[in-house]
């Protein structure tokens, strides 16, 4: 799993988990913390899953808890897609390995301080090889 916090360099702040065994237990979480040193303008966050190409589900449900600078935590579900309708795996791919990243809320404005991201996945255990997250600006 990443985690990715992007400023005004336009590199990102990000966190990476590499899942023990390529495979992501149902209660297992993965956790980042980044401290953003300025406020950000347009801040974005994003999730990153790295997986096989002959990986056997089309989605990954996801739970989180997602912890902006000055604010309490806030919990949500996300489904993120890993293949399309017609079965192709979504993202970029190079070899046998995917990568694929979504948005978790359109991008904000956030003050300085610490942003913290737990997650887990809902349902049953899921072969991953990496899990993360991004914050852009």
């Amino acid at each position: 799993m990443l985690l990715f916090v992007q400023c005004s360099s336009n590199r990102p702040q990000q966190g990476f988990s590499e899942i023990p065994h390529a495979i992501w237990q149902k209660g297992q979480t993965v956790d980042f913390e980044f401290e953003l040193t300025k406020p950000l303008e347009k801040g974005r966050i994003l999730l990153a899953v790295r997986h096989a190409t002959v990986i056997p589900y089309s989605d990954l449900p996801i739970l989180y808890a997602l912890t902006k600078p000055n604010s309490q935590p806030q919990a949500a579900k996300l489904n993120l897609k890993i293949k399309d309708a017609a079965g192709e795996n979504l993202g970029s791919g190079m070899g046998d390995m995917w990568d694929l990243e979504q948005e978790l809320e359109a991008p904000m404005q956030m003050p300085s301080g610490k942003i913290q991201f737990k997650n887990c996945p809902r349902l049953r255990n899921r072969r991953f090889v990496n899990f993360g997250s991004r914050v852009y600006c």
